[in-house]
């Protein structure tokens, strides 16, 4: 009778090596496809673009000429969100909230499907320079011309745009005004209007917490159809507060457009919007 022996082979497979590659850090979304020895660079490379890009200088410490930095450490849960930002003691109040506001709105992190995620944290130093502040600013501004001459070069009639002082045949009509006789129009759009921005009104708890206030003006377009369109901040106080007054202005309901010869027209408008703490 033969016997039949069998040749077991046992394949040893390097754990050591898996154990180097696996990536337990947090990982920006574009910074996927990252070979991982390079992912701590794209993380960097990416936090700085987004700090860069979204870092609002606060407009009453541009306006009292207030440089500095601030130190800050922020903690990522193990589900990619932030969950904590801690600032340098000494660092401007002003600085620390703006940078507080900007670690928190951070995008979701992911992660890879074989990591074991814990909280990680992260440091970095964040700088408000005011000549590099100005060399943006300037930089806004010759943008803007090049957007204004584009707009003229495309010969706007008067009836695309008139300017707010110029008396309407018929001004807008805000939500609730429908019944006003015709010479009422206008006040009782003042009063709807600050009726809502009263309604909707809320104080950034970062701005509270560091006692920021302020006055932002914020400028919209109410179009031929009676939306809100081209919202911005024609003069700031603190990118939280600007940021909050956007949000009030974004949420103004659509209503009836102004008319002139008997045609929707554009309006603009400027409202301040008041941030104060009792």
């Amino acid at each position: 009778m033969k016997t039949i022996k069998l040749l077991v082979f046992t394949l040893l497979l390097p754990i050591a090596s898996f154990a180097q590659n696996k990536y337990n850090k947090p990982v920006f979304q574009s910074c996927g496809n990252t070979p991982v020895e390079q992912l701590d660079a794209c993380f960097e490379e990416k936090m700085q673009a987004y700090i860069s890009e979204n870092l609002i200088y606060p407009g009453i410490a541009k306006e009292d000429s207030l440089q500095g930095f601030v130190d800050v450490s922020i903690i990522i849960d193990e589900y990619g969100k932030v969950i904590s930002v801690k600032s340098n003691k000494k660092a401007d109040i002003l600085f620390k909230a703006e940078v507080a506001r900007l670690m928190y709105e951070l995008p979701v992190f992911a992660y890879f499907n074989d990591a074991d995620p814990d909280r990680f944290v992260y440091e970095t130093r964040i700088s408000f320079n005011l000549a590099k502040e100005w060399a943006k600013d300037k930089e806004k501004a010759r943008l803007d011309s090049i957007a204004m001459q584009n707009k003229l070069d495309k010969k706007v009639t008067d009836q695309d745009s008139i300017p707010e002082s110029l008396k309407n045949e018929r001004r807008p009509i805000f939500p609730g005004c429908e019944n006003e006789p015709e010479d009422s129009l206008g006040y009782c759009f003042q009063i709807g209007l600050q009726k809502h921005l009263a309604r909707v009104f809320q104080y950034p708890e970062i701005a509270k917490h560091y006692w920021i206030q302020g006055k932002v003006f914020v400028q919209f377009t109410l179009d031929t159809v009676g939306s809100v369109v081209d919202i911005k901040v024609v003069k700031g106080a603190h990118g939280l507060l600007d940021n909050a007054a956007l949000k009030m202005v974004q949420s103004i309901p659509k209503m009836t457009p102004a008319f002139q010869n008997g045609k929707p027209v554009k309006m603009l408008f400027t409202v301040p919007i008041v941030f104060r703490l009792q």
